[in-house]
């Protein structure tokens, strides 16, 4: 997926320039320097699983409904690793009135995970038990036709159409944006812990520039504790004129 950010001192200056790279999971955090002198960092502060799900909206804006299923899938399970991620993080653990060393608990995290990152079945259900300690009810779960819409595209190879995805987006989104509210109301501190992990060590050893966020992302944008976008259709149409001011830069 391409990057587009404008350079915040060109901005200023009314002068047109643009950096645009390729995004990968090397580079969510990007020192650049425009053409004019000027230092920037571009950071991601989205999750993987925004950024995932904003490429399923852009490839079914291209006409991908293939890739934009698989996408909307992966985005999907990244989601309840993320959330596993929040509800067992240490700062919430201690705000419960546990004792315990936070970097060896959080070690110890890494050790359990990494015995289960391959595995989103195995991922689902220590999702599904967090859930019911964390809210004292059994979560909401994913309907079998979806399975099975999933596992024919990601496993059959079939491609769907553009109907049966923009179906699939639409309960993905729903499913999300619930999930997703309630976790920022039952773990703020969770949350805002495991958002800023990835950009901590960069922040700290920057030398000067300007850090600038891309926020192009905005199917699950929060602002005043609402969803700047309530429906599937919403997001899609932001992305939509994203992706044109993007062809434009």
């Amino acid at each position: 997926m391409k990057i587009t950010v404008q350079c915040s001192d060109c901005e200023l200056q009314e002068l047109d320039y643009f950096f645009e790279f390729e995004l990968t999971d090397e580079n969510t955090i990007l020192p650049v320097e425009c053409t004019n002198g000027h230092k920037n960092a571009i950071i991601l502060p989205q999750q993987k699983f925004e950024l995932l799900f904003e490429m399923g909206l852009r490839a079914l804006e291209d006409g991908y409904t293939r890739e934009a299923a698989f996408n909307f899938a992966t985005a999907l399970e990244r989601f309840h690793e993320y959330c596993v991620k929040v509800m067992s993080n240490v700062t919430e653990c201690q705000d419960s009135g546990a004792f315990f060393d936070a970097e060896e608990f959080n070690s110890e995290f890494q050790k359990t995970w990494k015995e289960m990152s391959r595995q989103s079945e195995r991922q689902y259900g220590a999702f599904m038990i967090l859930y019911l300690v964390a809210f004292k009810r059994k979560p909401t779960l994913i309907p079998s036709d979806c399975i099975s819409f999933r596992n024919d595209v990601t496993h059959k190879g079939i491609f769907p159409k553009e109907e049966a995805v923009i179906k699939y987006g639409k309960f993905v989104f729903d499913y999300i944006s619930e999930k997703y509210m309630e976790l920022n109301r039952q773990f703020p501190k969770g949350i805002a812990a495991i958002n800023k992990i990835d950009t901590d060590n960069f922040i700290t050893s920057f030398n000067g520039g300007t850090l600038l966020h891309w926020k192009e992302t905005a199917a699950f944008a929060i602002m005043d504790d609402e969803f700047i976008h309530k429906t599937f259709e919403e997001a899609r149409l932001s992305s939509k004129k994203l992706n044109m001011s993007r062809v434009k830069a």
